[in-house]
């Protein structure tokens, strides 16, 4: 999944316009409750890869969750990348 496609649904989620791949999810208004429901979406739309609180937690940034998801996608589990 691309960082832009988490961006819209970070904006969907938090009904916020224009989210930037860079945007943390927390910072422009994200809590544990909308996380679940951001969460819930993106596995939706995943399918093979599953996201979990902690994800959203370490990376609140679209960028930083399409990189773990495409990390899971090649079979690893990510150590760095951007954050």
């Amino acid at each position: 999944m691309k960082s832009t496609e988490i961006a819209a649904l970070y904006g969907s989620v938090l009904g916020a316009a224009d989210v930037a791949e860079d945007d943390d999810f927390f910072e422009i208004g994200g809590s544990s409750f909308s996380a679940l429901t951001l969460i819930a979406q993106l596995n939706t739309a995943a399918g093979s890869v599953v996201l979990r609180m902690r994800d959203v937690i370490r990376a609140r940034t679209p960028r930083a969750l399409a990189y773990i998801m495409e990390t899971r996608l090649e079979g690893a589990e990510p150590s760095g990348g951007p954050r």
